[in-house]
């Protein structure tokens, strides 16, 4: 873990946290201003930022996203710093004790966890390896393998869920505790580093299990909707945006259960269906 995401977890103040962070970018580039981080975040003013960091001005859900991504986080660290914020900024008990219960989750572990190409590639070889982790965890199965394998849909064998646990074990990614407990290691998975052939196969084997969903699922149990609709590449980077915002949320809200009833695995995807316009000889309409 580097130093700016170790100073992050110790953090329980945002403002002292930016204030600490600017003086070591300052530090190591007489360059970066107030001005540079500014406008690195995309603000239109120069000087937000510096009145953030003295307690001038609050920042809304918009301004957090911008700054982390001119700090560079995501994931664990993004959703760290969302509730930093938050909970330095709430307006009662509740919102305070409810966001403190979040930071408190992610210190009390490693943030992250970045696997190595044989860990990742032995790890997503599977599409059930990942639901077998939070099994593991969080379900009563006192031990019996074959009861593990059966709370998949669909269910495995037990001598695959047994060999499943064993490769997790090894792989560092689940510990036994003194009482024969099962315990991740980290709050959550970084895919940094994940051989891109591994990242695809698993996508596409847990798209497969989202339209088997159609047959075997009600609509109660499963959320699949789709859209298609003619936008700018502007906008579509920006629908990109929304959807990992999406994925920090639901991240988010899962560390926020203070219990568990089932696994979910949750598809995003985004993709054109046509060539560009100009290729095709047509040109762009306005909508005006």
């Amino acid at each position: 873990m580097d130093q700016t995401l170790q100073a992050l977890y110790q953090s329980i103040e945002y403002r002292a946290f930016l204030r600490e962070y600017f003086q070591e970018q300052k530090r190591a580039r007489k360059s970066f201003s107030h001005r540079y981080f500014a406008r690195l975040a995309g603000f239109e003013s120069s000087g937000f930022l510096a009145h953030v960091m003295a307690g001038e001005r609050n920042l809304t859900e918009t301004s957090i996203r911008k700054i982390c991504k001119a700090m560079g986080f995501k994931g664990t660290a993004s959703t760290y710093l969302e509730n930093l914020v938050h909970f330095n900024q709430a307006k009662t008990p509740e919102e305070k004790i409810r966001r403190w219960k979040v930071l408190e989750r992610i210190r009390a572990e490693p943030a992250f966890r970045q696997m190595d190409e044989e860990s990742a590639t032995e790890y997503f070889r599977s599409w059930y390896a990942p639901a077998l982790r939070e099994l593991a965890v969080h379900a009563e199965w006192k031990g019996d393998f074959g009861r593990l394998g059966a709370m998949l849909k669909p269910a495995i064998a037990a001598d695959k869920a047994e060999k499943t646990i064993a490769i997790l074990l090894k792989l560092g990614l689940l510990k036994k505790d003194a009482e024969g407990r099962y315990r991740q290691t980290s709050g959550s998975l970084t895919t940094e580093g994940v051989p891109v052939k591994s990242r695809r196969d698993f996508r596409l084997e847990m798209m497969l299990r989202a339209i088997e969903s159609m047959d075997t699922l009600g609509p109660s149990s499963r959320h699949l909707s789709g859209l298609t609709v003619a936008m700018s590449e502007k906008s579509f980077a920006q629908v990109s945006s929304l959807m990992d915002e999406l994925r920090r949320k639901a991240m988010e809200l899962a560390q926020q259960d203070d219990t568990v009833d089932r696994v979910y695995h949750f598809n995003f995807q985004g993709f054109p269906i046509s060539v560009p316009l100009s290729v095709s000889g047509s040109k762009p309409k306005s909508r005006a």
